[in-house]
């Protein structure tokens, strides 16, 4: 027995037989007993002052959660009657909620429509109708009369190919579509792209082109 209760090395808690006494030692409170125990198990123990040690570790890390509980806890000794484990929450005031920011909606504004220039716009169309015998509100009109739809493809085709001197374009397909009593844009694309085709069927178109397209080439906004 003098054998078994030698000291030991300072690391020999990580030996198998140590960690077993540890392990007894964190619920039960007799080093003696705890000791016994592990020499039966292993045939070695840890000494008796070394087991106490872990019990009493024990005790004093069971009181500092037991401090740390109860100052985060008011206790009411009228209702603790002794036990110290009923306690009363702490009325804490509730925190005051934020207020909230109503933002006013901003009302959208739709960006201004730029008009082209009615002077130089309504100088093409006066011309184009001249050439075709019509009124410039035939070519601004609904009518679908194949010359009216030709003297309005020649008028889309001339104010299209007006251009600045940086060579951009003078009017786009937005402003021909206001130009022309607030066609859609898609539909001045169409008459620009199948210019051509139709004026192999109407050569009127052709010749109207040719003898007005001066106001496109020598224009003056």
């Amino acid at each position: 027995m003098k054998s078994i209760a030698r000291e030991r090395p300072s690391n020999y808690e990580a030996d198998g037989h140590a960690a077993y006494a540890r392990r007894l030692a964190g619920y039960m409170n007799d080093a003696g007993y705890i000791r016994a125990l592990t020499i039966r198990e292993y045939g070695i123990a840890p000494g008796v002052h070394r087991i106490q040690e872990w019990i009493d570790k024990r005790h004093r890390d069971a009181a500092a959660i037991k401090r740390v509980v109860q100052n985060r806890h008011r206790i009411d000794p009228a209702a603790n009657d002794g036990d110290d484990f009923k306690v009363v929450r702490l009325d804490l005031p509730k925190p005051t909620p934020k207020p909230r920011i109503r933002r006013k909606p901003v009302a959208f504004v739709p960006p201004a429509k730029v008009r082209p220039p009615v002077r130089l716009s309504r100088r093409v169309i006066d011309a184009v109708a001249e050439w075709f015998g019509l009124k410039p509100q035939d070519i601004l009109g609904k009518s679908r009369a194949h010359h009216k739809v030709s003297a309005r493809f020649v008028a889309i085709r001339i104010l299209r190919e007006m251009r600045f001197a940086s060579g951009e374009h003078r009017f786009s397909f937005p402003d021909i579509g206001r130009v022309l009593d607030g066609r859609d844009h898609s539909t001045i694309i169409y008459a620009w792209n199948t210019f051509d085709d139709r004026a192999r069927k109407y050569p009127e178109m052709r010749e109207a082109y040719e003898d007005l397209r001066h106001l496109a080439e020598g224009w003056q906004a």
